[in-house]
């Protein structure tokens, strides 16, 4: 059902995970680069000595350079995942998690897809999704009797989609399915401000 993926070893998938969340930024003279750590977005600069935390006034010179990294709205798909950053109820701690918006929808800043209960949602979006691109089901299409094709196994869960949603946009995203953007990291999130950005697609009929 999902895109075939080789095994990785725990230090190669954390790896993999630090290097995707940072951007790099050089203005010709300066070179750093921006990550996201437990206090938040965080700018490095390096140095024959190693990397130190960038001053307000580099931070300054290499803010157009970062904010070029942002992606444009008609260089998305209309239906986008990204990681957004949420707040631990009750407490200061921050954590990134998977969100997918849909920018035909007026007024849409993304939904957690693990707080989408509705199974028919999520096979929803995925149906659209895949709608005249690569085929990466049997059969085409998602339905209840697609994804549930082995009786002997529990019926396939609202999570287990989510995942399986997540897997299909990483992988468009990687082929550069129809040229298009079809997941954004957590700092291309931040810089392309998908949450607040509420000028959507036109769709043209």
């Amino acid at each position: 059902m999902c895109p075939n993926y080789v095994a990785l070893s725990r230090f190669a998938i954390k790896t993999y995970l630090i290097f995707s969340n940072m951007i790099s930024a050089y203005n010709g003279k300066e070179r750093g680069i921006m990550f996201l750590d437990d206090g938040g977005f965080q700018l490095e600069i390096f140095e024959e000595e190693g990397i130190r935390r960038a001053q307000p006034t580099e931070i300054k010179r290499l803010e157009k350079n970062i904010r070029e990294k942002g992606i444009k709205l008609d260089k998305m798909n209309d239906i986008i995942g990204f990681m957004g950053i949420i707040k631990e109820q009750g407490g200061k701690e921050k954590y990134v998690i998977f969100k997918i918006k849909d920018l035909l929808e007026k007024r849409s800043s993304g939904a957690r897809c693990d707080q989408i209960s509705r199974k028919i949602r999520i096979m929803d979006f995925l149906n659209k999704i895949i709608k005249n691109n690569t085929i990466i089901i049997e059969g085409g299409s998602y339905t209840e009797r697609n994804i549930n094709q082995n009786k002997s196994k529990k019926k396939v869960s609202s999570k287990q989609l989510c995942l399986e949603l997540e897997l299909v946009l990483r992988y468009y995203d990687d082929i550069e399915e129809g040229g298009k953007r079809w997941f954004l990291n957590i700092l291309e999130s931040f810089h392309s401000e998908i949450e607040k950005n509420k000028t959507n697609k036109i769709e043209v009929i």
